[in-house]
């Protein structure tokens, strides 16, 4: 641009759009222009008029014109002034109808930012000066084209011109780069690329990456060397296009994880009811073979349950818990779980584990959930191509680290896929065969830990994952004081406050069994009133229920008499939400989480009056 301040109309009747754009001009480095600033279609003609405007930013939507009627007045009445139209992230397609019509450029609002608005600013008006200084000189070629070299060497767009026969008669450093090629290897040989003049397109340009990078091209006619030819503007909009899709996978992760809490706690009740009602069954005296299938289905509920955690897990994106842990027992742990479908797929299992491994701080659940994954891969890999294989597990210290690592000698991973296979929803599986989720939870989960992980592969030599997790001071956990248990619970008066009648009647029925006196119910203006009647000794309150809920109720009963409040277990189904353990924490009462055991609901009972007394 000149060495002046170039003087840029801004058309915009939304203040804090306005103040964003002034913002992202004066804090760059780089910026060059004066702005000037008008909220109506009329005010911009007029001030357009009166002379000195070297570049319009207009807003298609404003109060006395819209869309793309409102860049045709300005260009019709103004052509020779450059023109950049801003328009919403929903509304590109009438942002390239206004480059039809001869608009220089358009920004994104929900996308701007100083580098990207001051290059758009500077490359409209440079290209707009470009075009009018080539048809007024139209008969001043020689000296048209050395500025025109000048102009387009330095941009840091890349430019290129392709003649009538699509032979590329000359490239500038930026396309240079653009195309990872040298000039004497580009020009005079095929573009490539179809370059329709007056258009916007997009190319994908491979730089023998995995990866082609994208590029947004504009084609207009102009004369070189005497011939018809084009110019190609091209802008490399890769990252851009990484945005907008990270964008989508966002939504659609939240999306996915809102199901999955949803679907969580719609499993918590029942759950503890299986787990509730199955412990009561097991305390009467039944035949030999019933008792045993009764305890099955007590102890595989836990497995339900944990599918449960890990579902919660996903939505809530939590900070893991960690723990004094041992890798080589999470490691024999998860081959344990896969050792069935490892056998009859024919896969052999190899463990090689450094006997010097150290202890670490981590959460085993996650852990596992990780090594299950990676295992799991591998095995359905191995099975699909070769009906079978061998995976080779090892655990060795490296510096400060540990180093876990699972090989197996499957297809492999191609070239073009490795760098994206942690990436959320990619699969290189059939349709309904793969949700593309496992190895994005995988690396969100290990990166918890401060730990990375990555893939190596050679296509059709197997595959190999690594992880490393730091070593830190691995701090054993302190072993709670065993709780006082009053020696005499009968004749305790529980209240149970919970809109799920299987929570309330199991409890109704277990409770009592223990020495309590238990009243229920489902509602908590009924609980309300309960609790301001008679006396409790202790008060079990779910936290999610319809009408009153349990932290309302807990606050009415705060407000009532603090002395009652500090009798409160609370019984919760997302133990997860950071919104949830903020307020258990606060309140500093005991709480038991869906699904819970009676065991474990005594426990809470019994610590609760404890602490009391």
């Amino acid at each position: 641009m000149e060495n002046r301040l170039a003087k840029v109309l801004l058309v915009e009747d939304n203040p804090l759009d306005v103040r964003l754009l002034k913002e992202a001009l004066v804090d760059s480095k780089t910026a060059d222009f004066d702005l000037v600033h008008v909220d109506r279609l009329e005010h911009a003609l007029k001030r357009l008029g009166d002379g000195g405007i070297d570049l319009v930013l207009l807003d298609l939507s404003l109060p006395d014109s819209q869309g793309l009627a409102t860049a045709t007045k300005v260009r019709e009445a103004f052509p020779n002034v450059p023109l950049v139209v801003l328009t919403g992230l929903d509304d590109e397609f009438m942002a390239v109808r206004a480059l039809q019509e001869g608009a220089q450029d358009y920004v994104a609002k929900g996308q701007i930012s100083n580098g990207l608005l001051v290059r758009s600013l500077r490359y409209a008006y440079e290209r707009s000066r470009i075009l009018t200084e080539l048809e007024q000189r139209r008969l001043e070629i020689q000296a048209r084209e050395e500025n025109f070299r000048n102009v387009i060497t330095t941009n840091l767009d890349a430019i290129v011109i392709v003649d009538q026969r699509g032979i590329v008669r000359f490239v500038n450093p930026a396309g240079e780069a653009l195309f990872n090629r040298r000039a004497d290897e580009f020009v005079n040989k095929p573009f490539g690329y179809p370059v329709p003049p007056g258009e916007v397109t997009e190319i994908e340009i491979n730089q023998g990456c995995a990866r082609p990078s994208v590029a947004e091209m504009r084609a207009v006619e102009i004369d070189w060397e005497g011939e018809e030819a084009y110019l190609a503007s091209l802008r490399d909009v890769t990252e851009q296009k990484r945005i907008q899709e990270r964008l989508r996978e966002t939504s659609q992760l939240v999306a996915v994880g809102e199901l999955a809490a949803g679907v969580a706690h719609e499993l918590n009740n029942p759950l503890t009811a299986v787990l509730g009602f199955a412990q009561l069954v097991m305390k009467r005296e039944l035949p030999d073979g019933v008792a045993q299938d009764v305890e099955k289905i007590y102890s595989e509920a836990p497995r339900a349950a944990k599918i449960v955690h890990n579902l919660l897990s996903f939505a809530r994106r939590h900070e893991p818990e960690k723990r004094c842990v041992n890798i080589r027992d999470i490691l024999d742990l998860t081959l344990n779980l896969r050792a069935y479908d490892l056998n009859v797929n024919n896969i052999e299992v190899k463990t090689h584990y450094d006997p010097e491994l150290p202890s670490l701080m981590a959460d085993e659940h996650q852990l596992v959930q990780v090594f299950l994954n990676i295992v799991t891969n591998a095995e359905q890999a191995m099975r699909d191509i070769a009906g079978g294989g061998a995976l080779t597990v090892e655990a060795r210290k490296v510096g400060d680290k540990v180093q876990v690592s699972f090989a197996d000698d499957g297809p492999g991973i191609p070239a073009e896929y490795l760098s994206r296979v942690f990436d959320p929803f990619f699969t290189t599986k059939e349709v309904g065969k793969g949700t593309g989720l496992g190895l994005s939870m995988c690396y969100g989960m290990v990166r918890a830990h401060d730990g990375e992980i990555w893939a190596e592969s050679v296509e059709g030599e197997g595959s190999i994952i690594y992880i490393e997790l730091p070593v830190t001071e691995c701090i054993a956990e302190k072993s709670e004081p065993m709780e006082y248990k009053p020696p005499h619970v009968k004749g305790k008066r529980i209240l149970v406050i919970d809109d799920e009648f299987l929570i309330t009647d199991l409890l109704s029925k277990a409770l009592p069994k223990t020495g309590y006196a238990v009243d229920v119910t489902g509602d908590g203006e009924e609980a309300w009133h309960a609790i301001v009647k008679r006396p409790y000794d202790c008060i079990v309150m779910d936290l999610k229920m319809p009408g009153i809920n349990g932290r309302q109720l807990y606050k009415r009963v705060e407000s009532w008499d603090k002395s009652v409040a500090k009798k409160v277990v609370f019984i919760t189904g997302d133990t997860l939400s950071p919104d949830t353990k903020e307020f258990l924490e606060a309140t500093g009462n005991y709480w038991v989480g869906k699904p819970f055991t009676l065991d474990e609901m005594d426990r809470r009972i019994r610590a609760c009056m404890t602490k009391r007394e």
